[in-house]
């Protein structure tokens, strides 16, 4: 079953659709707020499992939030450590890394520590492309695992430093970092097309130590540099374009929804935001010592974390959107269903089946990026059942 953005598909008439509608709302502008963390410590990383529940992670501290934000609560710290990587599978599978990698099962109750990494050397980033299948990076090791993050075997050991994982699809794996030492400064880039299996370095002649990425397609993406630039590939990584040479800004983290609309963190403090690929930003204040991090967990939806305790949040509700069914295909070879759909993005949908109108059964549930959006049925899909997408109100 997959969720993407929707292409124009024929309508099929022996599969009923129905859309259940509750209530629409209209947004107010988006505005950066600061939320009460609870803490004073620096909080170097932050990721949400959905809309509603994420973490946050510092010097000694994990945080959580149940709800979108509005309130954050101390958790069990695994450790005495900085952290400075975090990933929430679900809204109770999370990973915390430093020196070591922990994860709990139970929403940050408790945490057991997964074994086999170098000892003494801190784990930077790490990421899941499935509930199956994550990476993580160690300095210039990169490790991935295959059974949900049980069990973690090194795959290539590149001799870079490197520091930020990138996931565009399931199959694409980008890796970048760099140093700078003694006046002199240079990036270093590994990757993988096919889902961590075999990697490979490419040398960045061009372009200083890379303090931040974002991707937005298997091979077009971003790079920060520490010299303040912004260069933008299409090629993944063999070649890049200069899109912004005097930012002004030490990027420390950024995020693009698509190749236009992106998001990023300084360690001035300010966040930065545009809406025409990079060429232009517009510079919000924000606070008066480094921000570290951002999370986007759907749309224009942000949240930034940095120094003592920090956590800003970015409230992006866009116009409501009818839900309505604006295409449906059905592939007989396969047995596979495909329902095209319009509604408002950033809220959560569910998909149900029924063989008769009066029972229904969850098919799936998701929070569409775009207010164009497709619902794959694999193969087994039942042709001659009713099929209907429900709203549900967060």
């Amino acid at each position: 079953m997959r969720i993407s953005r929707a292409r124009s598909k024929t309508a099929v008439g022996i599969i009923a659709i129905i859309a259940v509608l509750t209530n629409n709302w209209v947004g107010a502008a988006a505005e950066w707020v600061q939320q009460n963390s609870g803490t004073g410590n620096l909080l170097a990383a932050v990721h949400f499992a959905d809309v509603q529940v994420g973490y946050a992670v510092g010097f000694l501290t994990v945080l959580k939030t149940p709800d979108g934000g509005t309130t954050w609560e101390s958790m069990t710290c695994p450790t005495n450590q900085a952290f400075v990587s975090v990933f929430a599978k679900s809204a109770t599978d999370v990973f915390v890394g430093r020196n070591g990698l922990y994860r709990s099962t139970n929403g940050g109750a408790s945490w057991r520590e997964i074994g086999g990494f170098v000892q003494d050397s801190s784990i930077f980033d790490v990421k899941f492309t499935s509930d199956t299948t994550g990476y993580l990076v160690q300095a210039g090791r990169i490790y991935r695992t295959l059974d949900g993050g049980d069990n973690w075997n090194l795959v290539f050991n590149s001799g870079l430093f490197l520091s930020a994982i990138d996931t565009p699809d399931a199959r694409t794996i980008y890796v970048t970092g760099g140093i700078t030492y003694d006046g002199m400064t240079q990036a270093h880039f590994a990757r993988s097309f096919d889902g961590g299996t075999t990697w490979e370095t490419v040398p960045q002649p061009g372009l200083s130590e890379v303090t931040a990425s974002a991707w937005v397609g298997p091979r077009e993406g971003y790079v920060f540099t520490i010299l303040s630039s912004v260069f933008k590939t299409t090629d993944g990584g063999d070649s890049w374009v200069t899109i912004n040479g005097a930012l002004g800004e030490v990027v420390t983290d950024a995020s693009f929804r698509d190749a236009q609309n992106g998001f990023a963190v300084c360690y001035s403090g300010n966040i930065l935001s545009t809406t025409n690929g990079g060429i232009a930003w517009m510079v919000t204040p924000a606070s008066e010592s480094p921000l570290s991090a951002l999370a986007r967990p759907c749309g224009g939806t942000c949240y930034a974390v940095g120094n003592s305790g920090r956590i800003f949040k970015r409230i992006a509700k866009p116009e409501a959107e009818k839900l309505r069914i604006i295409g449906l295909n059905y592939n007989a070879a396969i047995g596979a269903v495909t329902l095209n759909v319009y509604s408002t993005p950033c809220k959560r949908y569910r998909i149900e089946v029924s063989p008769n109108l009066y029972t229904w059964s969850p098919v799936a549930e998701t929070v569409p990026e775009t207010s164009d959006w497709q619902f794959d049925i694999s193969t087994g899909g039942q042709p001659l059942s009713f099929y209907r997408v429900v709203d549900l109100q967060p």
